[in-house]
C-alpha cells in the first residue's frame, strides 16, 4: 500500500505540467532521497499506463485541452483536481477551472450566478478571488479565479525548514483570511493545506472560496459518489458534521484549521484511514479519539513518523514545544462537536497570538 504522504504528493504532482514537476517533488520531499525516488517511479508508472492505455484506445484516454473557453485564451494546463481541470489563460493571468462534466451545469451555474456577488466582493490579500463564469459551447461550466502561483502550505514549510513562530505567525495569516470570508458570510468548505498556496514572499493565499458550496449541489450523493464524495469532502480534512449531513456553520473551517494546525507542528495528520471505505471515515473522523500534537512529536519514527509514510517537519519539534497551551488550541478546534470548537475563526487566531505573545525561543 502505497503510504499516504507519498501518495499525496503523487497525486498532486501528477496534475502539474511537467515542466514544474521536478521543483514541487524536490520541495515537497524536503530531501528524502528515498520518498523523492518512490515518487519519481509513481509518475513514470502512471506515464507508462497511460500511454498503454491510448495505445489501446487508438486515442488519447482524457478529453483534449481546450484552446479557448469563452473569451479566455488557455496557456497551459496548471492541474487537474476535484473540480475538474484547471489552466492558465489570459487576459490575465487568471486560473480557469472547467468544471466536471458530472456535476450537473444548470445547478453549478445558477449557484455561481447566486453566489457571485458575495464572492466576488471578498477582497482581502490572502484571498484569491473569483472573477467570472460562464458556459462552453458544449455546455460545461467554468469558473475563472485569481492565479497564484506558489507552493502547497506543507510543502512551503518543509522547503523553507520554518521554525515554530514562523508556523504560527503563517498560519495566523491564514486564520485572518478565512475570518475575514465568514464576515462576508462566505464558509470554505473544503480547507486543506493543498487548497493554500504560499508565494515566495512568504504571503499565503486561499484557494476557492465557496467553490465547494457551489458544486456539493447534494451532500449524500457526495457520499454516495467514491470520486465525488472522496474529492469534495477530502476525508483527511472533512469535519463531523460534513460527515453526518449536520448543519455547516463557521466551526466547520475552524475544525479544518484545527487540522491544518495539527499537520504544521506534527508533520503528521491527525486523521488515518487503512481501507478509505465511508464506514471507516466516519468511524475515525466522529468516534475515534486524536491524540494531542505533543503526543505524536514524542512516538519513535515508526509507524507514524517514517520518512517514507508522512514525513515530519524539518525541523521537527520537541513535545515540550507543543505541551500546554498548543495542545489546548489544537485540540480545542478539533473538537468533534461544533458546539465545543471555537465559535469563530477570530477566537482561534487570538489564542494564538496570545501564545506568541507570551512564549520564548520559538
Amino acid at each position: 500500500m502505497t503510504p499516504p504522504r507519498c501518495r499525496d504528493i503523487f497525486e498532486q504532482a501528477v496534475g502539474l505540467a511537467p515542466s514544474d514537476r521536478k521543483a514541487f517533488v524536490d520541495a515537497a520531499c524536503g530531501g528524502n532521497d528515498l520518498l523523492r525516488q518512490e515518487i519519481e517511479s509513481l509518475l513514470a508508472a502512471h506515464g507508462d499506463v497511460g500511454r498503454f492505455l491510448d495505445a489501446l484506445a487508438g486515442t488519447s484516454a482524457s478529453e483534449p485541452d481546450p484552446l479557448h473557453v469563452g473569451e479566455y485564451q488557455v496557456l497551459r494546463k496548471l492541474g487537474e483536481g476535484g473540480m475538474g481541470r484547471v489552466y492558465l489563460a489570459e487576459p490575465g493571468p487568471v486560473a480557469l477551472k472547467l468544471v466536471r462534466r458530472d456535476l450537473d451545469p444548470a445547478v453549478v451555474l445558477r449557484r455561481f450566478e447566486r453566489e457571485r456577488g458575495i464572492l466576488s466582493r471578498l477582497n482581502h490579500p490572502n484571498v484569491a478571488r473569483l472573477l467570472d463564469g460562464g458556459q462552453t459551447d458544449d455546455g460545461a461550466p467554468y469558473l475563472v479565479l485569481t492565479y497564484v502561483e506558489g507552493l502547497p502550505l506543507d510543502a512551503y514549510c518543509q522547503r523553507a525548514r520554518l521554525t515554530l513562530r514562523p508556523r504560527l505567525e503563517l498560519f495566523q495569516r491564514v486564520c485572518d483570511a478565512v475570518s475575514y470570508a465568514h464576515r462576508h458570510l462566505v464558509i470554505h468548505r473544503d480547507l486543506k493545506p493543498a487548497n493554500i498556496l504560499v508565494r515566495e514572499t512568504g504571503a499565503p493565499v486561499v484557494l476557492d472560496f465557496g467553490l465547494a458550496k457551489l458544486t456539493q449541489t447534494d451532500l449524500q450523493h457526495a457520499l454516495d459518489s467514491t470520486s465525488t464524495g472522496h474529492r469534495l469532502l477530502t476525508p483527511e480534512y472533512a469535519s463531523p458534521e460534513q460527515l453526518t449531513g449536520l448543519p455547516i456553520t463557521p466551526a466547520t473551517d475552524v475544525y479544518a484549521l484545527g487540522l491544518i494546525l495539527y499537520e504544521m507542528l506534527t508533520g503528521v495528520r491527525p486523521h488515518r484511514f487503512e481501507t478509505w471505505s465511508m464506514a471507516e471515515i466516519v468511524t475515525v473522523v466522529c468516534e475515534t479519539m486524536t491524540p494531542p500534537p505533543s503526543v505524536v512529536a514524542s512516538l519513535p519514527p515508526h509507524p507514524l513518523h517514517d520518512p517514507d509514510d508522512d514525513g515530519r517537519p524539518a525541523p521537527s519539534f520537541h513535545p515540550d514545544d507543543l505541551r500546554g497551551p498548543l495542545d489546548a488550541i489544537v485540540m480545542k478546534a478539533i473538537a468533534k462537536e461544533p458546539e465545543r470548537r471555537y465559535s469563530h475563526v477570530v477566537e482561534l487566531e487570538s489564542d494564538v497570538e496570545r501564545y506568541l505573545a507570551h512564549a520564548s525561543n520559538t
